[in-house]
Formats: C-alpha cells, structure tokens, sequence
C-alpha cells in the first residue's frame, strides 16, 4: 500500500494536538464561469485527527468540564476533518480568481493573498466552503496566501479560517484554525469531458492571461488546460 501523501499540516488552537494533523489529500483546480470569471476549487482532508497518539497520550477518564476543543473524545467521534468545495455538491462554490477586468494569470500568483467570506455572508448554501470537522459545520472569514516553492512547479499556501455557523441569522464563528500547506500542485483549468481544444481556449480566453500558452490535457472524465 503506497505511503499516503503529506501536504502539510492543519492546526486548531487549543485541540489536544499542539502539533496539528497531516493533510493527505489536497486537489486544487479551477473552472470557468461563463457569465462571471475563472474560479478557484479544492478539496482537502487530514488524517485521523488521533493518528500520531501512542497510547500514552491516551486520557483514562476525560474531565467534563473541557471545553469542546480541550476534548480528545468529541474530536475522535469525528475522525478527520474535510474541507471542499466539489465533495458535496450543490453546497460549496469556490473563489474567484480571475474576471474581465483581472483576468487570471498563473505566473503573478506566486505572493497574492485571496480573502473569502470576511465577512460571512447570511447563512444558507452554497457557501464559498464546505467543512466536515465535528460533522458538517460552515467556515468563513478564510484568508490564503500562495507561494511558488523555489525551483518546483508546486505552491505552498498559508491558510487560516474560522468555523461555526450563524445564531439567528448572525455568523457565530467562535473556532479558529490554520493551515501550512506544501507540494500543492495546481491541476489546471478544468472542463467537462469531450470538450475540445477550441471551445476550452475560447472559454478561457477572456477570463485568463495568455490562455492560448496553455496546453491541453485530455483526462478520463475531464478535459483541463494546463499552465504552459
């Protein structure tokens, strides 16, 4: 069985975890919005949130009084954490990267910062995000930072976020957290299957700088222009 993947680490503030719980998965990719820009989507879990405990660490009889980021118990009932934007579909939406009048370009990305849902807005779905952390919350107030990584193709990406919901239509964000992501490889524009390379340029083309750079790439179930 290959070795899973390490894409950084998530962490949330007072969790019995000081040192945060490995991403395993994290798929970035955009899309094209015909009537509003290229759009930014990912899909990122960690590992079980108890997966570098010995059984040491173990508590034999955990005080009531924690609070509920102080509880290894609540965190083990709901083993790791999701945050997506296709995992659930209809739910989630993504962020905007690029428009008419600022179209996307790849090679400026390194050091922009992209903030999303600050503040929230009224509750309901979609939202920007989805998130599965102590089953299914809502995250918002979400800041992300891209870096190039020196002499690689991959970014890294600082991101930080608030999770909760809303109390009688006011956003109640009380949980903080943030995440230092690596090796993140950007999957290209993505489109659906059978689209050719014309209708993929053309689409691209007034949301995207240099689109005809990009090469394209026919997938199993999707066709993607990559950047050049």
């Amino acid at each position: 069985m290959p070795a899973e993947k390490d894409y950084g680490r998530i962490f949330f503030p007072g969790n019995p975890w000081p040192k945060g719980h490995k991403i395993i998965k994290c798929d970035w990719s955009a899309r094209i919005e015909r009537a509003t820009g290229l759009w930014f989507d990912f899909h990122i879990e960690s590992e079980s949130y108890s997966a570098a405990d010995k059984k040491k660490d173990l508590p034999d009889d955990e005080d009531e009084n924690l609070s509920p980021t102080a509880s290894h118990t609540l965190w083990d009932n709901y083993n790791s954490l999701t945050l997506s934007t296709t995992r659930w579909v209809g739910t989630a939406y993504g962020f905007q990267a690029g428009d008419r009048d600022l179209p996307f370009n790849f090679k400026k990305l390194s050091g922009q910062q992209f903030e999303i849902d600050t503040p929230p807005v009224t509750e309901g779905y979609p939202r920007p995000f989805a998130i599965y952390r102590w089953g299914h919350e809502e995250v918002a107030y979400q800041t992300l930072k891209f870096r190039k990584e020196p002499k690689k193709s991959t970014f890294s990406i600082d991101w930080q976020g608030r999770i909760g919901g809303f109390i009688d239509n006011k956003p109640d964000f009380p949980y903080p957290f943030y995440m230092k992501l690596k090796g993140v490889a950007f999957q290209g524009i993505i489109f659906s299957a059978g689209t050719d390379r014309h209708q993929a340029y053309d689409l691209a083309t007034p949301y995207v700088e240099h689109a005809s750079r990009y090469k394209v790439r026919n997938r199993k179930d999707h066709t993607a222009l990559v950047p050049g």
